[in-house]
C-alpha cells in the first residue's frame, strides 16, 4: 500500500453489516473474514472497516454521472445505499489483502476457486498441448527426441532434459492421454480448435481471475437490483469499468472504453463461467452449509478432475 494512501475508518452496526454481507456473499463469495478479523459465529455490536478516500469519488458518480444515474434510477434508496457499501467493502477487502501480503507474503489470488483457475488459464494450455500431440508426425519405431526446458533464464530454477522418446511415446500416449482425461468435452482436433477459437474471440481484455470475480459479481448484482433485461448495456459496463479503475485494476486509457468489460462479460456468459472468491470461512462450514454454498454456485467448489493439475 502506498504510504500516501489516505484511509477512512467506519464503525458499522452489526445489523447493517449483515445486510451488506448478504450482497458480498451472494455475488462475490466474500464472507465476513474478508473485511475484519471475525470470531466464528460471534455477534459483534459494531464492526470497524476501512477503505480508501478515493472510493468516495466513485460513490459520487451515482449522482453526478447522468449515464450512471439513469441506470440506477429504478433502485430503491435503501438498496442503493447498500450497493455503495458493497463497493466500499470490496475496497476494504483488497486493502486488507495488500497489507497481509506485505506482512506475510500471502497472495490474494490464492482465494480463487481452484476450478476457476483451471478454466482461466490451464484449459487453454491443455487445448494447445492436445493439438500439438495430435498434429506432430510420428517416426514409428525410431527415436523422436524431445528436449524439455523449464524456467529458462531463471538461475537456480532452470532445468533441462533430453528424452529419446522412442516411437514418440510421450506425445502419442502419455501427454495425449493426460490431455484427453482433463478435456472431457473434447474428442477431436476440430473440437479443440473450436474451443481455442472461442478464447481468441473472447474480447480484447486479458484474462485476470481477480478482475473477473469483480466484473461478474458486479454485473450479476446490478442486473438483479435494476431488473435489467439486456445481456449487457453501456451504462452497466460503465459502472463496472469505473469501479475497476478505482481499484487500480485497469489503466486510465482502458477506463474510457466500456466495450472491454462488455467483451469480458459476453465471454464469461458464453463459457458459462461464474467466477467468485472462496469464502475464507469455508473450512469452518458444516456439511449442510457447504452443500448450500456449492449448490448456489451450480457446480462443485473444487472440481476433483482438476485437482491433480495443481
Amino acid at each position: 500500500m502506498d504510504e500516501n494512501t489516505r484511509l477512512l475508518q467506519y464503525d458499522m452496526d452489526w445489523e447493517t453489516f449483515q445486510r451488506v454481507l448478504y450482497y458480498t456473499k451472494k455475488y462475490y463469495g466474500m464472507d465476513a473474514p474478508y473485511f475484519y478479523e471475525a470470531i466464528p459465529f460471534q455477534k459483534e455490536e459494531f464492526v470497524t472497516i476501512f477503505f480508501r478516500t478515493e472510493i468516495l469519488l466513485f460513490d459520487r458518480l451515482f449522482d453526478e454521472d447522468k449515464t450512471i444515474a439513469k441506470y440506477i434510477e429504478p433502485i430503491a434508496d435503501d438498496e442503493r445505499e447498500m450497493l455503495l457499501w458493497v463497493f466500499k467493502f470490496l475496497d476494504c477487502a483488497f486493502l486488507r489483502a495488500e497489507i497481509k501480503e506485505q506482512a506475510e507474503g500471502d497472495d490474494f489470488s490464492d482465494l480463487m476457486d481452484i476450478g476457476e483457475y483451471y478454466h482461466q488459464t490451464m484449459r487453454r494450455e491443455l487445448l494447445e498441448l492436445y493439438l500439438f500431440c495430435q498434429e506432430t508426425p510420428v517416426r514409428s519405431k525410431m527415436t523422436n527426441e524431445v528436449i524439455l526446458t523449464i524456467n529458462k533464464g531463471v538461475k537456480n530454477f532452470h532445468r533441462k532434459i533430453t528424452i529419446p522418446n522412442y516411437s514418440n511415446w510421450m506425445l502419442r500416449s502419455a501427454l495425449l492421454h493426460y490431455c484427453e482425461e482433463h478435456l472431457g468435452d473434447i474428442h477431436s482436433v476440430e473440437e479443440a480448435r473450436a474451443a481455442l477459437k472461442s478464447y481468441q474471440k473472447a474480447g480484447r481484455t486479458s484474462s485476470n481471475p481477480i478482475a473477473d470475480c469483480i466484473i461478474y459479481g458486479t454485473y450479476s448484482m446490478l442486473k438483479d437490483v435494476t431488473k435489467d433485461s439486456k445481456v449487457t448495456s453501456t451504462r452497466l459496463c460503465k459502472i463496472i469499468t469505473c469501479f475497476l479503475y478505482y481499484l487500480e485494476m485497469i489503466s486510465e486509457d482502458e477506463a474510457v472504453d466500456e466495450q472491454l468489460v462488455a467483451g469480458r462479460i459476453k465471454y464469461m456468459l458464453k463459457m458459462d463461467k461464474k467466477p467468485r472468491f472462496i469464502p475464507m470461512s469455508y473450512s469452518e462450514m458444516n456439511e449442510a452449509e457447504r452443500a448450500a454454498f456449492e449448490a448456489e454456485l451450480h457446480r462443485p467448489l473444487h472440481n476433483p478432475r482438476f485437482d491433480d493439475l495443481l
